[in-house]
């Protein structure tokens, strides 16, 4: 299957809920992915789930110029339903004396796991980009909004000839706009909506796959039909 990074065109969009979502429906389908939470302004997977970290990508530092899958098997925490969990440092800062070549080891090294699901927050920063283009599908979280819409491109023309799809999730107090006017905004074959869903949510902090019909089991079911991960 290879890997999906999950990307947040907007704050606050559902971005880690929708990686996290996407990694227990595999684990569910019997694929136990790594979930890699590489966001660097803090949150992700682990902090959802309530995971202590004890070490994360930034304690690689001291091997970043010889990694290997090896290394990163030293950082990975073994969770529930089979998921391996691997947490990237709280701030940006710890990772801004890498630079691109040990950066690309990194990566390289995390997505030797397959399959993996990484929340790679905005991905913004040089590690996040090198994750991202070691991805098979780059998904982008985002709000159905002008804002959320504009984005959205921003992000998916940042990654060019990439295979990309878009879930636009319904926020309270932000104004819609309609399929239409979202895909003229953000160029993307894949458009998946995805309605206000407490109890997906719900289910999705309590590491469990979320349950149901509609909401947000039916978001990433389409979601991993549409990318035909």
């Amino acid at each position: 299957m290879g890997g999906i990074a999950v990307a947040g065109a907007v704050g606050g969009c559902g971005a880690t809920t929708v990686a996290s979502g996407v990694a227990l429906a595999l684990a569910a389908l019997g694929q136990a992915p790594t979930v890699i939470g590489i966001d660097g302004h803090g949150g992700g997977p682990h902090m959802l789930w309530g995971v202590p970290v004890a070490r994360t990508v930034g304690d690689l530092w001291s091997v970043r110029d010889e990694l290997d899958a090896a290394h990163v098997a030293h950082i990975v925490h073994v969770h529930a339903d089979g998921l391996r969990l691997v947490s990237g440092p709280s701030t940006p800062a710890a990772m801004a004396a890498w630079n691109e070549k040990q950066t690309g080891r990194l990566a390289a090294a995390l997505a030797s796991a397959t399959p993996w699901v990484a929340d790679v927050g905005r991905g913004d920063a040089d590690m996040q980009r090198a994750l991202i283009a070691r991805a098979a599908v780059l998904v982008v979280v985002t709000s159905r909004s002008v804002m959320g819409a504009n984005g959205c491109g921003a992000v998916i023309q940042g990654h060019p000839g990439m295979r990309a799809a878009a879930v636009a999730s319904a926020l309270p107090g932000r104004p819609d706009v309609s399929p239409r006017a979202f895909r003229t905004l953000a160029p993307v074959e894949v458009v998946i909506g995805l309605p206000e869903d407490a109890r997906g949510a719900e289910d999705v902090g309590a590491c469990r796959p979320p349950r149901g019909r509609g909401g947000m089991a039916a978001a990433i079911r389409h979601l991993l039909e549409a990318t035909g991960v």
